[in-house]
């Protein structure tokens, strides 16, 4: 084909694509005013704010603070109902009092004469096994005297012995029933303070979500506190 038929050929192509590309659409970023606004609905929260929950479930029984209201770490919030920790609190602190040491002096005061008067008794057949001993080495007296005071000895220095033994171990005892007893109260008293609830940080109660005679578990948001340095209310 001669080459001015190729080119009467593509010069109506180039021109059709030229022609299309002019008219595609372009879209060119501008500075101007803004000339739409959008609104949304939203609740802005400061960084450290927290939920708190309680430890245990029950019935609020009594809600301490308000919305609004400034609290110290360690102020109470809200306490929920239930009687047996109370009940076991008691009871620990009986069984406390019961086991304390002083309480148990009489016991100790008793074993302690019972040691002394054992000391007594031995001391006084030390002496006379002593005396039958001087008297056999003399000729005096018969070896069956001098058995007697050996064994009488013998066996006053074991009761001896066994008494101080004895004090020791009663010693041990008291002392372990007081400071399990302790120790028992102190679990009992954190098993009390579960019930309720305390505030972690300085600050404002930014939201109480339940009220008074509500059912609530370990696992309820209870209420939202913000550090006094936050935004308090800002909705």
């Amino acid at each position: 084909m001669p080459p001015g038929r190729w080119l009467l050929l593509i010069l109506p192509m180039l021109g059709l694509l030229a022609g299309c590309r002019d008219k595609a659409e372009r879209v060119k970023p501008i500075w101007s005013a803004i000339s739409e606004s959008v609104y949304a609905a939203g609740t802005a929260k400061s960084g450290r704010q927290y939920q708190a929950f309680a430890s245990a479930g029950g019935i609020i029984q009594t809600v301490f603070v308000h919305e609004g209201d400034s609290v110290r770490a360690g102020t109470p919030l809200l306490a929920i109902a239930s009687d047996v920790p109370q009940l076991t609190q008691q009871n620990a602190a009986l069984a406390a009092r019961y086991a304390a040491l002083a309480t148990n002096q009489s016991q100790l005061e008793e074993a302690r004469q019972r040691i002394a008067q054992q000391r007594r008794t031995m001391q006084n057949d030390l002496l006379q096994r002593t005396r039958q001993r001087q008297l056999w080495q003399q000729t005096i007296g018969t070896k069956l005297a001098l058995e007697q005071k050996e064994l009488a000895y013998a066996g006053s220095k074991t009761a001896y012995e066994s008494a101080v033994l004895s004090y020791q171990t009663l010693k041990k005892q008291l002392d372990f029933a007081a400071a399990q007893a302790r120790k028992n109260l102190q679990i009992a008293q954190r098993q009390a303070s579960d019930f309720v609830l305390r505030s972690k940080i300085d600050g404002l109660v930014y939201q109480l979500y339940r009220e008074k005679g509500e059912a609530v578990t370990p696992q309820t948001p209870l209420a939202r506190a913000t550090p006094a340095t936050s935004c308090s209310k800002c909705r």
